[in-house]
């Protein structure tokens, strides 16, 4: 996405909740990068951990605030035009980031709210934090939920670039390797395999 906005002109600043081999690509790349983390409580909260009641959602809610304050003050120091997240910690942080500094956001989602309480607060926040939700799937935007007070959502499937990706090893030679026949269908698929898919 950073390629193809530099591309267009449109230099990016990405934030990140710590270090990484994501950050030294993109630093390799010469795309400016911040580190904004988070206290030990997010990072470690998963869809998986939030089980408790709304003692819980409020304690991890109140931890996530000095997040959301550093990114909205970078944001603002960077003069962003537009906050672009990923991921469930990420929308929420930074769509409280976006709010407190006048930023629109715009939410990718590629996930499923979880369940219970904080699946709601997180389907409220949806109508409240972004000005735009891309939504990978038809499925990603019924997990929202009914609401006709919220931002505007757009399904958008992933892009492949087809001039980086292109099949370039002989078909037969992948079939042998797997002893399958010529005519038998072959079908790839890579996900990232989770419970609540």
């Amino acid at each position: 996405l950073v390629e193809g906005l530099r591309r267009h002109g449109v230099e990016a600043t990405v934030a990140l909740f710590g270090d990484g081999p994501f950050r030294d690509q993109l630093s390799a790349l010469g795309f400016a990068t911040a580190s904004v983390r988070p206290s030990p409580r997010v990072r470690q909260a998963t869809r998986y951990r939030l089980t408790g009641g709304p003692l819980q959602v409020a304690g991890l809610l109140a931890a996530g605030l000095p997040t959301a304050l550093r990114l909205a003050a970078l944001a603002r120091r960077v003069q962003a035009d537009l906050i672009h997240t990923n991921g469930m910690k990420a929308h929420l942080l930074a769509g409280l980031a976006g709010r407190l500094a006048g930023i629109p956001v715009l939410w990718h989602l590629r996930d499923f709210p979880p369940g219970g309480l904080a699946g709601r607060v997180f389907r409220a926040a949806s109508r409240q934090f972004p000005s735009l939700i891309v939504a990978i799937s038809d499925a990603g935007v019924s997990a929202l939920g009914p609401g006709s007070r919220g931002p505007r959502i757009v399904r958008l499937y992933d892009p492949v670039d087809l001039s980086r990706f292109h099949p370039s090893t002989p078909r037969g030679r992948i079939r042998k390797e797997l002893g399958l026949d010529a005519d038998m269908p072959l079908v790839g698929l890579v996900a990232h395999l989770t419970p609540w898919k």
